[in-house]
């Protein structure tokens, strides 16, 4: 029961309003050739069993009607290029914090442990070094 379970979470392509957003601002602010840029939220849920992670994954992490749920294993393809922010050890995470509440209030126990971090999927005629710009925005 403790070990972590990976969830990513996507919004669909017609409500993916933040990936759109800033896909908009790094072709106009730096000029890159971007297709597509995608958003993908990943949490790591220790501490709950499959049941209520079943449960807390359409309650909880995701909205059934707008966001594409993979556990375990995020689909990508050799032109895509991924990498992840998070938050560094010590730095408040809302988003986790507020995910942890959620399945405490779930389960009714408190060891319950959730990080997340934001994964950027990016498609296009890239170079290294417009990734490298991308990367310390």
């Amino acid at each position: 029961m403790s070990d972590v379970k990976r969830i990513y979470v996507e919004k669909r392509t017609a409500y993916a309003t933040e990936a759109n957003e800033i896909k908009h601002n790094l072709i106009e602010q730096l000029g890159l050739e971007i297709d597509t840029l995608r958003i993908i939220n990943r949490y790591d849920v220790q501490g709950v069993s499959d049941g209520i992670l079943k449960q807390g994954i359409n309650t909880i992490l995701a909205e059934p009607m707008v966001d594409d749920v993979y556990q375990e294993e995020f689909p990508t393809n050799n032109q895509e290029v991924v990498f992840a922010i998070e938050f560094l050890p010590g730095q408040y995470d809302q988003r986790a914090d507020a995910c942890e509440q959620c399945f405490q209030v779930l389960t009714g126990e408190k060891n319950v442990k959730v990080k997340c971090a934001k994964l950027i999927v990016l498609q296009g005629n890239l170079t290294d070094q417009d990734i490298e710009r991308i990367q310390s925005i």
